[in-house]
């Protein structure tokens, strides 16, 4: 029986992070399926629009890239 718990318990260890990993499905503009973490850590900038709006949500330290023309875009 004690087998059986140890079992049961490194099972429920080894599930619990995969349910923390939550995501979402959206469509992006070209009609394709796109999946998204809940959590996002890291942010590239293509458009300087997306730019301003992370700067207003307080969101810059997500930041990890910018294209090299973002300043063109302006």
């Amino acid at each position: 029986m004690k087998r059986f718990w140890q079992a049961c318990t490194l099972g429920l260890l080894i599930l619990l992070p995969l349910s923390s990993q939550a995501s979402r499905q959206i469509t992006d503009q070209t009609g394709r399926q796109v999946t998204i973490p809940d959590r996002v850590d890291r942010i590239v900038v293509l458009q300087h629009q997306t730019l301003n709006l992370l700067v207003q949500m307080n969101a810059t330290d997500k930041i990890v890239g910018v294209m090299a023309n973002w300043k063109q875009q302006l």
